[in-house]
Parts: structure tokens; sequence; C-alpha cells
């Protein structure tokens, strides 16, 4: 039988997941022309069904995207890959035989307050066996905490744990509000993970404390990692001293939630050169000079690696960090500033912020402020530096307090492109500049959840004065169109949607006070899926997770 005569099969992939589906869809359409040899597997009935003539790589390949990309669900016979081994007898020795599709170890379901002992059973043996079958390949293991209470269980991954790269440890919420959970690792022997690269830590019940035995255990992992890469702490009691490893040489993703001194930014960013994303939540500076000798810290420095950078704040005033650091490869900044009824409340250090932009000379791609107590005025003077006019792809504001006002009408003026726009002679006559009145014309993308205070028919005529082609531009300053647009919808703006969308502009859309957005239609799908496959350069910010990850279709249709 030939491949011509088959119907081509391409691949797709569940949204979320890391897939890479191009170069195998294309190694499919080379298997449908016979570019391809093939080696066919036949089925229990003693037939050929059409994947039984894909080649194996391929075939395997596939079975590696069915596995389930959440990680916080229980592992299940209705799932891949148990599920693909009941097929047929050609398509188990395929799973058994592919050590990655039993490499990543699922064990963190949070569905239930606590583990019944089928639950803590069924828990055990799935790691015994994806162990057994992803022999001597690294593992990465994702568990609830109070899995680590069996000795059972703590033992076997005491056996591998030189396979272990990443690890995953989730504190469930406690059956009953309390202060501090109960002690769920044995009191020895520590865990050593020396090949460990991603380590996380989270508590559900972020205001119940872990104990102090299990701090010394999650430290002691974090101390015996010698190629540690990716740290993410969400605890809110955890001090610098527990959470930050002694060798921070190759660390390159740092998240952490919970509160930490302003000072403790200074020391990541002086003591890990390879940092290149760091997420933070500041507050007080009660207790520095005791664990870290903060006083020392507060110092000027430059880091040249660090790209992505997100500090949330509370009660705490950042300007120390912006008078003192500069950081040249900064592309994606978020200033989140988390709401408080204490005092004080540190109002926004418009000049040290425009200071550090300045010094560091940068060029911003993403720029997100929430809740900062910031004037239009001031927004419009960041906007109107160079680098950052240029450069600024994705615009994100977040302010709900009715008292402040972020964005009027002469903001949405200053960001309407000017009809000359799509000329190669800007207003200045001199070819190959923007023109002296446009302002950031690279804006793909606009977040903006903020109170009506502004005229909604500017806000229209802002869209449709960025809805032009990404080819009208000249060849050393590429002006590129809007493409999502993420906000509250209005009764006034529905009517004018429809011809935005047909446009080419992507929404999503959310009903004032609610938290879900509203479905998108076909088409929106299928021209977000459009804009990814044309290699849209954008990383999104998950607020919940103080993670970063690229922009996918689950950002729309979420």
């Amino acid at each position: 039988m030939q491949w011509k005569h088959h119907r081509v099969i391409l691949v797709a992939a569940a949204p979320g997941s890391d897939s890479g589906l191009e170069p195998l869809n294309s190694r499919l359409l080379a298997c449908s022309v016979g570019q391809t040899s093939t080696t066919s597997t036949s089925t229990v009935h003693g037939g050929t069904s059409i994947l039984g003539y894909f080649p194996i790589d391929i075939l395997q390949d596939i079975f590696l995207l069915c596995l389930p990309f959440k990680k916080d669900q229980a592992p299940s016979r209705r799932d891949a890959p148990y599920l693909l081994t009941y097929v047929c007898r050609a398509w188990y020795k395929v799973v058994i035989g592919l050590r990655q599709m039993w490499s990543t170890i699922i064990l963190s379901a949070m569905d239930v307050p606590d583990l019944s002992p089928t639950q803590r059973q069924a828990g055990i043996n799935h790691l015994k066996l994806c162990s057994s079958r992803s022999r001597d390949i690294a593992i990465k293991l994702y568990v609830r905490a109070d899995f680590f209470a069996n000795p059972v269980f703590y033992d076997h991954v005491r056996r591998v744990s030189q396979q272990i790269s990443h690890l995953s440890i989730t504190y469930p919420a406690p059956l009953m509000v309390s202060y501090e959970h109960t002690p769920f690792f044995p009191p020895s022997p520590s865990l050593d993970l020396h090949n460990l690269e991603n380590f996380e830590i989270q508590n559900r019940r972020a205001f119940t404390r872990i104990s102090y035995s299990d701090f010394s255990h999650l430290h002691h992992i974090i101390q015996s990692s010698t190629s540690l890469k990716r740290n993410i702490v969400w605890v809110m009691s955890l001090t610098p001293k527990l959470c930050i490893s002694p060798n921070l040489s190759n660390l390159q993703v740092l998240t952490l939630f919970g509160g930490h001194p302003i000072s403790t930014c200074f020391y990541l960013l002086q003591n890990a050169p390879t940092l290149e994303k760091l997420s933070i939540r500041v507050m007080s500076e009660q207790g520095v000079a005791s664990q870290m000798n903060g006083e020392h810290l507060i110092r000027p420095f430059i880091h040249r690696r660090i790209r992505n950078l997100a500090i949330s704040h509370q009660r705490t005033d950042i300007s120390p960090f912006l008078e003192n650091a500069t950081l040249p490869s900064l592309q994606f900044l978020v200033v989140d500033r988390t709401p408080s009824k204490s005092r004080p409340v540190f109002s926004w250090s418009q000049s040290q912020f425009l200071s550090f932009l300045r010094r560091s000379n940068c060029w911003l791609k993403c720029f997100q402020i929430l809740d900062q107590e910031i004037l239009p005025s001031q927004l419009l003077e960041v906007l109107r530096l160079p680098n950052i006019s240029r450069s600024l792809q994705c615009l994100g504001i977040q302010s709900y307090d009715a008292t402040q006002m972020v964005v009027d009408d002469d903001l949405l003026e200053k960001l309407t492109l000017s009809e000359t726009l799509g000329g190669t002679l800007g207003t200045n006559g001199k070819e190959g500049v923007p023109p002296a009145r446009t302002l950031c014309p690279n804006l793909e993308r606009l977040i903006l959840f903020v109170p009506l205070r502004f005229s909604l028919s500017k806000l229209l005529s802002m869209f449709e004065s960025r809805l032009h082609s990404d080819s009208s531009c000249d060849g050393m300053f590429p002006f590129k169109t809007l493409k999502h647009v993420e906000m509250d919808v209005y009764d006034e703006m529905k009517p004018s949607l429809d011809s935005l969308e047909k446009r080419g502009l992507v929404f999503t859309l959310f009903e004032p006070l609610l938290a879900t957005p509203m479905p998108p239609n076909d088409r929106q799908q299928l021209l977000w899926q459009h804009y990814l496959a044309r290699g849209l350069d954008d990383e999104v910010y998950d607020h919940d997770t103080g993670t970063w990850r690229p922009a996918d279709l689950t950002f729309v249709v979420s």
C-alpha cells in the first residue's frame, strides 16, 4: 500500500502544550508523498491501520504530544501514557520502549485536601512504574508534599534522586485552618539532588506556614544542587537565607513570592550573573541587616543579562532599586503594587523611574503597570523616551481605583497614529526616521483594565489608526499593526467590534466585574493562530504563578 493513496494526517496538539508541530507536520507531509521509508506496525486484529504506516520515530513524537500538559492532575488510565498501551500490541511496545513517555511524573492533584490510603498507594505504584520505565534519563517530578510523609515513597525518591532534574513540591491546603503545616518530610536523611536544574515550591494556603523541619529539607535540596537554573518559590514565610541558593552561578529563572526585602533584588542581581528572568514580591525592610547585611547591598550595579523583571511591592518604596540598578538588556518589565489598606502607601517614583530607563538605555518590548499611582502625563513621558517608543510591542495598564486616572483622552490622542505613517518619509522629512508625532508605532498588544474616564470614541479611533499592514513601513523602522487587545467591554463599543475584528484585531474581552473572558469566535481563534504561526514575539506574565511563558492560543481562548 502506497502512502500517496492515504489521506494525509496532520497533528494538532492540545492548547498550552509546547509542541513544535511544524517540523512534525512537515515530516508527515514528506511521508505522504513517499519521501520517507516506513515500517508498518500491525494492529491486534491482524490488519494494518493508517497509523501503522507511520515511521516509528514519527509515531513516538505523536505519542509524546498526547501526554497531559497540566501539572495539577492525578495519573489516570484514561490518559496517556497508560491509555496508549491498551490500543494494540504494537503501540504497547512503542510506548513501553519510549523512555520520555514515563519521565514526567505528575502526582500533584489538588482536588482533595487529603489523600486516602488508596490514592497514596496508587501514587507510590505510579512513581515506581514510571521511574523504572524511564530508566536512566532525567525525571521531572510534580508532587504533593504529603506524599513525602510515606516512608516507601520517600525512600524511592532517594533512590532515583540523581535522575531528578525538575522537582515541583506543592503544599495542599490543610483540612483545618492552622498556623503551620504538619511536617511532611521525615527527620532524616535529607534529599541530595545534585543534578536538579528546576525547583518549585508552592504553598496553596499562603498564610499557613511551612514547618521549620520541612524548611530545612527544602533548603538542603537547594544547596545540594550544583546545576540549578530555575528556582520558583511561592511561600509566604520563606526568608532569603532559606530560599536562595548559595550557588547562583547557573541560575537563569527565579521567582520569589511571599514578601522579601528590596535588598534581596540587589543580592540576586549582584550574585547571579546568568539570571535572565526575575519575579519578586518585595515588602518591608525589617530585619534585613541581621539576615543578609542588606545595608551593604544597596549600591549601584549593572546586570547585563536580565531580560524579564517583575516587581510586586506592598508598603515598600522601590525607589532605591530604581536609583541604583542599570539593566541594559531589559525587555519585559512589570511593576505591580499589591493593594493594601495599611499605610504608608508610596507614590509613583516618576523621576527615579525615568532615570532608571535612561541609564539602562534598554529597548523594552513589554511594559505593564498594575495599580500604580501614575498620571496619564507621567505615563506619556515614559512612552516618549526614544528607545521605549520605538521598541515597545506590548503595553499593559491596570487600575480599578476610581480615584486614579491613568488613561485619559489626551493619552489616547497621542497614541493615535497619524495618517502619514504609511509613507517612507516621516514628518521631519528624513528617510528611515519615524514621524515626530508617532508614539509607539510597533505596538502589537494592548492590555487595558481601567475605570471608564475617557471617551470610547477616541479609544476606537486609536485602534483603527493602528490597523495598517505590517508591510507599510520602511526598512529601518518597521511599523507593526495592532494585533491583540485585552480589556473590559462596554455596551457602547460592541457595535464597532465586528468591523475591527474583520480588519484583523483579536480581542480578549471581559464583562465588567467578571474574571472569566467572553468566549472568542472561530474567526478570532484562527486569526490568533495565524499571528502565532508568523512568529508573534511576545511573552505573557502570569500574575498567579509569577512566571513568564510565550504567548499561545490559550491566552485568547482560556
